[in-house]
């Protein structure tokens, strides 16, 4: 388990999140404003902001006005942007949120779905010198299994297809729309 403290560059207020391994290869965070007996000095400072509360789009006030946990983002390592840009901005109809460099060579970019609570961050590192596995190469797995089990849209469902993204679209927007634009 990972504890970080961070201040917002918008608000100012502290925030405080735990990334922890949840199952297989799930990790989970979970950010609040309020660590009830936690120590405060348990958690790690770092200047990296773990998320934008102030570009969360919650038009319903749903987090305050509810004890649900509510999913705020969700992360994924990734190794080109434009493509991403491409997919969740143009075809989808997304909005680029933030797209940030750090020092250590990590880039953040940041993206919402119309009407979406949920911000989707896709991060690209730095391969780090003497890797032997990359995240291009886990890419290119996942790649080559659709291609080779996925024939028809009754034959084959490769075991990666189970890890991927479902959206409820917002009224007006029509899967035909989007359809035509899938690749």
């Amino acid at each position: 388990m990972i504890k970080y403290q961070f201040v917002s560059s918008i608000d100012g207020n502290t925030y405080y999140s735990v990334f922890a391994h949840a199952c297989d290869w799930t990790w989970i965070e979970l950010f609040s404003d309020d660590i009830g007996t936690q120590d405060p000095a348990d958690f790690e400072p770092t200047d990296v902001e773990r998320f934008y509360f102030s570009e969360w789009n919650d038009p319903k006030n749903l987090v305050v006005n509810t004890t649900t946990a509510v999913p705020i983002s969700m992360s994924r390592a990734v190794t080109d942007f434009d493509s991403i840009k491409e997919f969740y901005g143009t075809i989808m109809g997304g909005t680029t949120l933030r797209e940030v460099a750090f020092d250590d060579g990590s880039e953040w970019l940041t993206m919402n779905l119309p009407g979406a609570l949920t911000h989707i961050e896709f991060v690209r590192r730095p391969v780090p010198e003497g890797s032997t596995f990359t995240v291009q190469e886990f890419i290119d797995i996942h790649n080559t299994a659709h291609e080779k089990y996925i024939l028809t849209p009754v034959c084959g469902f490769d075991q990666w297809a189970d890890d991927h993204w479902a959206y409820d679209l917002p009224d007006g927007m029509l899967i035909d729309d989007k359809v035509a634009l899938f690749k």
